[in-house]
């Protein structure tokens, strides 16, 4: 996944930063996710929460409950971690550990040393 915007070097360690902007509520990023290459998912992102993933239920219920808590994905949220994090994002074993090391980052400005982070 390309997320990061920006490469720097901070006291002779390689920074990367992230961009945030396409990181979606549940700390996933869409840019060159094959579903949305295929034209089978519009990204949660572009269409607020209403890609055609959740039709049936009528809406992504990650992005609606972080919107309610006006954060812009579920690490930021007072709640973190809540007790429907893992029910909620079941594709992701890992979601809480993923998310509090997206929630550093962000709270770092973005950066992160390049060789201490994966998306997974």
């Amino acid at each position: 996944m390309k997320i990061v915007s920006a490469v720097v070097a901070t006291k002779g360690i390689a920074m990367k930063k992230f961009d945030f902007s396409k990181i979606t509520a549940c700390g996933e990023c869409c840019v060159e996710c094959k579903k949305k290459e295929e034209g089978l998912c519009e990204g949660c992102i572009e269409s607020n929460g209403h890609c055609k993933e959740w039709t049936e239920s009528g809406g992504c219920p990650i992005h609606m409950c972080a919107k309610e808590h006006n954060v812009q994905f579920c690490g930021l949220c007072d709640k973190f971690p809540c007790g429907d994090l893992a029910r909620k994002i079941h594709w992701n074993p890992n979601i809480v550990e993923h998310l509090t090391r997206l929630t550093k980052i962000y709270i770092n400005g973005g950066y992160y040393e390049s060789n201490n982070y994966s998306t997974r």
